[in-house]
């Protein structure tokens, strides 16, 4: 007792101490101006800010270390015109603008969340909506947030980009581990890309609406054949994801299938789709020589019957079953059935084209050889159900309801294909009349034009864009080449413009750039813009071109002479290059044929191109900016050895030299390569 008491007066003489001096530390707070708030936990580390201000498209976004105030943020960024989130637990896309914080049904930003900064002055307002029906979103104008979700480890960029669809102006991702927002190249020019985990959070910029099929999306149960080499199974899962994405986003048209099964051969593929229909089959249900069926959502296919795995084909199918019939009726009841079989083998062969499996031109030369072998084409009209099919010629049925489904896109458009099937839901046996409100014309009328059509069998080309090409002072423009190119890409379609300026393209119907280029097609000079104008851009105005409705446009060649500086599309440019220098072998001698591309940093789709001549010599023609000089044999532009290194060597990494193009040429841009061009491993970056 005596020991405790004199620590309990050192204990109490401490507390009064503490107090005494938290009393004087409130009096001279009193007499101190009031400190500012401080500013929202809104923030990045230190490593992640500087990370993310280096990477293109990651400056707008930002994350919440801890809860933060709506209406506090706001008041502390004044600079920022909204807010737009993902908001994780709610399962939805969250939009908060200036003015609206205090009344939003949300108060507070959660900790952890990644946020898109909307910045006064950036345009129109942003908006985001998402569907969830069969996992397809539709993604809108400008930034929208998306979480990735995947069944797999890891998914490459390329395939990711292919289900975001074709509109997609850049793109970043966060992980879900919470690391540096990192800028996702929509090309990839040096070996693998990177791949995109589950959870990552992606920050997609788009040009106009598009439709993306999420890999979310529930996959179907897979029955593998005994015998089926695993691979196989692998390359089902990738035609699955790259097929249904591409019908997403190029037609908005996604179905839930209930059943995949990949089968050695006929016989396993009969009896399995016995199991998953619970039934017996009539013998001859399917040809013997079918690569695969579709019932009901439920898809068979034989291995190894076609490369790759016809999937895309049995897909169409599938998504013609849903739109036509709801996935209630039977596939045989809908007409005409060459249109069913038609229509699946050329958004099939379009699919192929744009994947890289096929070139589209391939697929059409094998319709047209056979539709012609039997003597002449097949009557369309003997094609109109299911049994007049199953007694016809299979191949030359399918090549005739091949180029009778092309011909129909042609003069209405591919959506009119999917068009004409939804209707068919407002009752099957009216299909005379959901032909006629789809396609614009009647039967008798397609079935007259198609055989005229089936005579020469040229690629159809109804439609026309016309208009007339003028100077700045109103003078017309002879000579120049106006092409139009289809939205997605694909060849182009030109005219030369007239004495009086005027041009006419005749197209398929569909949406279109429109760009003039000069008349030896040597220089791309820019794309139409709306008001007439004339831009080196790679956001050019889209002219839809459909039956009734094929516009007259007006295109005026600017003021400036340097502002008609165009791309170089061929060996030599017009005029004198602006960038030009030589390729030269580890001896130092030129090296002759190697293409020569100047991309421009910041949007790799904009490129000139040049190939050296017999002493290595290059030259080229660009508008003013910066470039990456990317090198690759000539004879194969879609093959890259790396880009010209800040040294002037050759690299294939991501830290290569950019070459200002200004208003003065720019002469020995030299790159020396490393070793022999037979020597070099070569990357392909076109998908």
């Amino acid at each position: 007792m005596r020991r405790t008491l004199p620590a309990l007066l050192a204990l109490i003489a401490l507390l009064a101490l503490i107090a005494l001096l938290a009393l004087i530390a409130a009096a001279c707070a009193d007499a101190l101006p009031e400190a500012p708030p401080a500013p929202p936990a809104l923030s990045a580390s230190a490593e992640q800010q500087q990370a993310a201000a280096s990477e293109p498209g990651c400056g707008w976004l930002r994350w919440s270390d801890a809860r933060v105030s709506l209406v506090d943020w706001f008041a502390a960024n004044l600079q920022t015109a909204a807010l737009h989130w993902w908001e994780a637990h709610a399962g939805e896309f969250r939009t908060v603008r200036r003015g609206a914080a205090a009344s939003a049904l949300y108060d507070a930003l959660a900790p952890g969340t990644l946020v898109w900064q909307e910045q006064e002055g950036a345009g129109p307002p942003r908006t985001f909506s998402l569907d969830h029906t069969m996992g397809l979103i539709r993604l809108q104008r400008g930034v929208n947030l998306v979480p990735w979700r995947s069944t797999r480890p890891a998914v490459s960029l390329q395939d990711a980009l292919r289900w975001i669809g074709p509109e997609l102006i850049s793109a970043a991702a966060v992980s879900a581990d919470g690391s540096p927002c990192r800028a996702l190249p929509l090309r990839n020019w040096w070996g693998q890309p990177p791949a995109l985990a589950d959870g990552d959070l992606l920050a997609l910029e788009l040009r106009r609406d598009a439709a993306w099929l999420q890999p979310w999306a529930q996959p179907p149960q897979l029955l593998l054949g005994a015998g089926v080499d695993p691979d196989a199974q692998d390359e089902l899962w990738r035609e699955w994801h790259a097929v249904s994405g591409y019908m997403a986003s190029r037609y908005a048209a996604a179905v839930a299938l209930r059943a995949v099964a990949l089968q050695p051969d006929y016989a396993s593929f009969v009896r399995a789709f016995e199991l998953l229909l619970a039934e017996e089959l009539a013998p001859g249900t399917w040809p013997s020589d079918a690569c695969g069926g579709e019932v009901a959502g439920w898809i068979g296919l034989i291995v190894g019957c076609q490369q790759p795995i016809a999937f895309d084909h049995e897909y169409v199918h599938a998504l013609q079953h849903d739109a036509a019939t709801g996935g209630l009726g039977a596939a045989g009841e809908i007409r005409p059935f060459w249109l069913v079989e038609g229509m699946a083998m050329y958004l099939s062969a379009r699919y192929r084209g744009d994947a890289g499996y096929e070139d589209y031109r391939s697929a059409r030369r094998w319709a047209i050889d056979n539709a012609r072998a039997f003597g002449g084409p097949l009557p369309l009209h003997l094609l109109e159900t299911y049994l007049q099919w199953r007694r016809s010629p299979p191949v030359a049925a399918y090549a005739i309801g091949f180029l009778a489904a092309e011909w129909l896109a042609a003069q209405a458009g591919d959506d009119a294909l999917f068009h004409f099937m939804r209707r068919l839901q407002r009752g099957v046996s009216r299909w005379h009349e959901a032909f006629d409100v789809a396609f614009g014309l009647s039967l008798d009328e397609f079935y007259e034009a198609f055989d005229a059509h089936a005579l020469v069998f040229n690629r159809p080309r109804p439609h026309r864009l016309s208009g007339v090409l003028l100077d700045p002072n109103g003078a017309p423009v002879a000579g120049m080449r106006v092409y139009a190119y289809p939205e997605h890409g694909g060849w182009g379609e030109y005219d030369l413009s007239d004495s009086r300026g005027r041009f006419a393209v005749r197209l398929p119907a569909g949406r279109y750039a429109v760009a003039v280029q000069s008349g030896s097609r040597c220089t791309l000079y820019g794309y139409y813009r709306d008001g007439e104008a004339l831009a080196p851009s790679s956001d050019p105005a889209i002219v839809e071109v459909f039956a009734r409705r094929a516009p007259a446009i007006t295109i005026r060649l600017p003021a400036s002479p340097s502002a008609l500086r165009g791309w170089s599309t061929c060996d030599q440019p017009e005029g004198a290059g602006w960038l030009s220098g030589s390729v030269l072998a580890p001896d130092g001698r030129g090296v002759a044929n190697v293409g020569v591309l100047a991309c421009d940093a910041r949007a790799w789709q904009r490129c000139a191109h040049a190939e050296t001549d017999s002493d290595g010599a290059y030259a080229l023609d660009a508008p003013p900016g910066e470039y990456a000089l990317i090198l690759g044999p000539a004879d194969d532009p879609c093959l890259a050895w790396g880009a010209r290194s800040p040294t002037g060597g050759l690299t294939q990494s991501p830290d290569f030299g950019v070459i200002p193009i200004d208003q003065s040429p720019i002469r020995g841009v030299d790159i020396h390569l490393p070793a022999p061009p037979q020597e070099l491993a070569a990357h392909d970056h076109c998908w």
